[in-house]
């Protein structure tokens, strides 16, 4: 199958109908694209054709959706297993209802891969079709040659169900822009991407049809057309009363068209053409998905590309202005890297860009490609070629990656041609031709793995360049890790060697058999394994082993993200490693060959080829030291270090750049910023003898049973608060005769916490050292947990509620108190809060977190607060009882914790550092972060008794024996 192929199956009517969608029963193929018919209403339907993109106004074939068929099971006897094993598989919903007289679906993806042990997409009732006899077995066999659809049914209207009311779903809403009061609610179609405000008060909007741009009366919900047949997909009205068009034409790489009020033509912006390989024409406009015509006498417009990610500016004239590029991936993922050959060069997807050391600045030289088969690519040289290539790496979360792609550079016309490609077959995009998946007898490619080399200089996988090896298990990983210094790369028990160039610089490829699963050869021939098994070792460790698979040395390290909980740092310890970003040879000192990897802990390690972890190019999140790269200054030549990635910063890369033997990273969690990294030339290696005593040993041995015994002890999370003699004075000043001695008294890291109260008030007080300034540069007070420094108060009020309990209820509260311009802000967050006004509820949402909503997050502006100290520093705080809904009474016990927010630069959170939840350490996202997690929290119990007369429930076991002479443990 493939689209110059496809399984093609019709549904016709004799006269148009309205259908608004389809239900799915079982489709043998991965991806079916659905198509309406929009041409003749009457004679034959043809079934061949071109679709064109969404609804064209053109007439003939429209591609409405497109379905994705879900996986299914055979396996019936496992309850979590037969839920895939459904009657119904799926709806299309087209949108809206659609007039036509036939649907074409066809099918133009196979799957590649059987998926998991049970997961199958067919029949599985024992028939036979084609010559081939489907059974129930999860061992039966997909074959690429079929293309089947079980069972299809257009959605329209039952007997006797009352239609919906046009309004439902096609309708024209005025509001009170002040209140947000429904005004009037009218029947009106019209297109997507559709209204435009213009001068006085006019409206316009797309025509359904999406052929004409419409003058709307609000009042009535009439129109008129304003623009004939212009084909816009995205509209904008400038003060001016022009209308800016972009059409759906030319897959959306038309100029944007300017008409006057009376529809006529009067200028265009921008050039035609696209973003086409080769140089930047910053004029070319492709997938725009918006306008807005300012004030000012400009036109911005929005495209909706990741590669790049662009707004462009022109004047209403259509004299172009500039353009602003957009961020990267979640994570800083995506990719970017420097030309080691010519600096100037770097690369971000399949973007080029020009960069001026000297000046700090950028530009996009042009598009490598129209597609990149990998996101992230390194440029290497082999000895003795004129040939510059582009090889794909993985540089993110995994130190492998399914397949290895190897690009031919022209860095002249700044594109690149595929050439050669090696892994797994059943991931890599252009091994899905008809042509070459029947090489495979009806086999998926999943099954295999491949290498390919392009001998016939086209850029495209033939069936006769293809080479395919069954796994030995369908399971398999055929993945590959970095590419070497001799453009070969590692994959489990293989590795992919250049045999020989052909005479244009095409590698051909072939396998050699390796002991083991290396990500990387290095220089002379022994292979480097990350976070992997090796003989010796139990645990998973970064190693090093001769071709044969001696090894030559180990280091404990792990791999992966553990979430948003990361061991904190400790020297020496490698943990949550993500992939091997840099390979070197130092140009200079004793260094020699070296290997940069990154991990999730923020920590970029250096690690010499025999063994040494020799450095920290960047530090773990917690160390010290460590500051990020944050928003308050980043001038070319700015000092960064001591400088830390910080978590969830996926991608790394590092290099050493030839001509001037400079070394060079590339970070930035929402951009890509290029540092330069100084000092590798001055390592020097050194012999001396060190000699351990039975002494040393048994210092240590006891130092490790007292940091045991520490934590055992700080187990059990429970904090006393307890009523004081007196008012106690909100200065800064954490004076004994107010708190008591130790009373209420608990400590996380460099933090220390009291908490005491009177009849109206909650008195707290944090002591923190090392780890200032508390300073927080946030606008928005519910954000300020991520804009710089802050304290945390968590409690539930309510002493009734379930001390296990994992979500929050009512009664449940955070308190968070930051510095903000030199003032306290206090800030009150309540999940449930019956009664709470509408304008007080909050919601903080992101795509890896998902959803945490509060009914209530208000500015607390009775609370006193104070502070004294910079680095190491005091807070005192009074906070009215009333204002947290808590009533005091001797005995009473609550779920609770405490925690500090750390900030060396006032703009982000270095650290989260909480008494009872040790898990609530990441910083990376909001949804989270802002959580309650009462069932982590520790217990808060109040007494009647203050501080002076408790002194005893404090002491020691002896010091109460003592006091009280009794003979007995008490």
């Amino acid at each position: 199958l493939g689209r110059e192929n496809p399984g093609i199956y019709l549904m016709e009517w004799d006269q148009p109908v309205r259908v608004g969608g389809l239900a799915i029963k079982e489709i043998d193929g991965a991806v079916t694209e659905v198509d309406v018919w929009q041409g003749a209403p009457a004679g034959p339907v043809p079934l061949d054709g071109e679709a064109l993109e969404r609804r064209d106004p053109a007439d003939g074939w429209h591609t409405v959706a497109v379905y994705r068929q879900h996986r299914r099971s055979a396996y019936h006897p496992s309850p979590g297993m037969n839920v895939f094993a459904r009657y119904l598989d799926g709806m299309v919903d087209f949108g809206g209802e659609v007039e036509t007289r036939a649907i074409r679906l066809r099918v133009v993806e196979q799957w590649l891969d059987h998926g998991d042990r049970n997961a199958e997409c067919r029949r599985h009732d024992g028939r036979s079709e084609h010559g081939v006899h489907y059974t129930q077995s999860h061992t039966a066999r997909l074959d690429t040659r079929l293309c089947r659809i079980e069972g299809v049914a257009a959605l329209q209207f039952l007997d006797g169900e009352a239609p919906s009311a046009p309004t439902a779903f096609e309708r024209l809403e005025v509001r009170d822009g002040a209140t947000g009061d429904l005004i009037r609610d009218l029947p009106l179609a019209l297109g997507w991407h559709g209204m435009a405000g213009g001068p006085d008060g006019a409206l316009f909007a797309i025509a359904k049809s999406h052929r004409n741009v419409l003058r709307v009366d609000p009042a009535t919900g009439a129109t008129t057309v304003t623009v004939p047949d212009c084909a816009p997909n995205t509209i904008a009205v400038g003060p001016d009363g022009v209308i800016y068009v972009h059409r759906w034409s030319n897959r959306g790489t038309d100029p944007i068209h300017a008409y006057g009020a009376d529809g006529k033509l009067l200028r265009t912006l921008g050039r035609p053409g696209g973003h086409r390989p080769g140089p930047w024409d910053a004029e070319q406009l492709e997938n725009v998905v918006a306008l807005a015509a300012d004030r000012g006498g400009s036109l911005w417009v929005v495209e909706g590309g990741d590669y790049p990610r662009r707004i462009a500016q022109f004047r209403a004239d259509g004299t172009f202005v500039k353009e602003i590029l957009g961020n990267t991936y979640y994570g800083g993922g995506g990719g970017g890297s420097v030309n080691r050959y010519r600096p100037e060069r770097a690369w971000y997807g399949r973007v080029e860009f020009e960069v001026d050391w000297a000046k700090g600045r950028s530009r996009v030289r042009g598009i490598l490609a129209e597609s990149l088969a990998a996101s992230d690519l390194v440029a290497a040289r082999v000895a003795g070629s004129p040939h510059t290539y582009l090889v794909s790496a993985p540089h993110s979360m995994e130190a492998r990656q399914a397949y290895g792609i190897v690009y031919l550079y022209d860095g002249t016309s700044g594109t690149v041609r595929p050439v050669a490609a090696m892994g797994d077959a059943g991931g890599f995009g252009p091994l899905r031709t008809s042509q070459v998946i029947s090489k495979l007898g009806g086999e998926v490619p999943g099954g295999f793995s491949f290498v390919w080399s392009d001998r016939d200089g086209d850029g495209k996988a033939g069936p006769d360049e293809v080479e395919f090896t069954a796994k030995s298990t369908p399971s398999d990983r055929a993945s590959v890790g970095r590419f070497d210094n001799e453009l070969g790369c590692c994959g489990p028990g293989v590795r992919y060697a250049v045999k020989e160039f052909l005479p244009g610089g095409v590698p051909v490829y072939e396998r050699q058999p390796l002991a083991g699963s290396p990500h990387l050869r290095l220089d002379d021939g022994s292979l480097f394994t990350l976070s992997g098994r090796v003989p010796g070792d139990e645990g998973e460790v970064n190693a090093v082993s001769a071709a044969g698979g001696d090894v030559r040395w180990s280091y404990p390290a792990s791999a992966g993200v553990s979430g948003l909980h990361i061991p904190p740092w400790e020297p020496g310890r490698v943990t949550n490693q993500f992939a091997i970003i840099g390979h070197e040879t130092a140009a200079a000192g004793d260094l020699g060959e070296f290997l940069v990897i990154h991990a999730n802990t923020g920590e970029w390690n250096l690690w010499t080829a025999d063994g040494l972890l020799a450095a920290q190019v960047l530090l773990h999140k917690t160390h010290p030291m460590a500051r990020f790269i944050g928003p308050a200054e980043a001038r070319p030549g700015l000092r960064l270090d001591p400088l830390s990635a910080n978590q969830e910063h996926f991608h790394g890369f590092f290099t050493r750049t030839e001509p001037d033997n400079r070394y060079v990273i590339a970070a930035g969690l929402t951009h890509m910023s290029l540092i330069e990294v100084v000092g590798l030339d001055r390592f020097r290696r050194f012999v001396a003898d060190v000699t351990v005593t039975a002494a040393d040993l048994e210092a240590a041995r006891q130092w490790e049973a007292g940091r045991v015994r520490g934590r055992a002890q700080r187990q059990e999370r429970l904090l006393i608060a307890k009523p004081t003699k007196g008012r106690i004075a909100v200065d800064g000043d954490r004076a004994p005769h107010e708190w008591g001695d130790g009373a209420g008294a608990a400590t996380a890291g460099p933090a220390s916490f009291l908490i005491a109260h009177d009849d109206a008030r909650l008195y707290l007080c944090w002591n923190v050292r090392g780890v200032g300034p508390f300073t927080n540069s946030g606008g928005e007070y519910q954000r300020l947990f991520k804009t710089g420094a802050a304290l945390d108060l968590l409690l539930g009020t309510d002493p009734k509620a379930d001390m296990a309990r994992r979500t929050p209820g009512r009664g449940d509260l955070r308190l968070l108190i930051a510095w903000v311009d030199g003032k306290p802000q206090v800030v009150l967050y309540q999940p449930v809060a019956p009664g709470a006004r509408p304008d007080e509820a909050w919601v903080a949402r992101t795509e890896a977190g998902g959803e945490t909503r509060f009914d209530r997050v208000v500015l607390l502006n009775r609370a006193e607060v104070a502070l004294k100290g910079e680095s190491d520093f005091t807070v005192e705080a009074a906070i009215p009882l009333a204002d947290l809904g808590l009533k005091i009474q001797p005995g009473l016990e609550l779920a609770m914790d405490w925690g500090v927010l750390t900030s060396a630069d006032g703009h982000q959170v270095k650290e989260r550092l909480y008494w009872a939840n040790t898990l609530a350490t990441g910083t990376s996202d909001e949804a989270v972060e802002a959580r309650l997690e009462p069932h982590l929290w520790g217990r808060l119990r109040f007494t009647g008794e203050t501080a002076v007369e408790d002194a005893l429930e404090q002491a020691a076991p002896s010091a109460i024996d003592e006091a009280l002479d009794l003979d007995e443990e008490p």
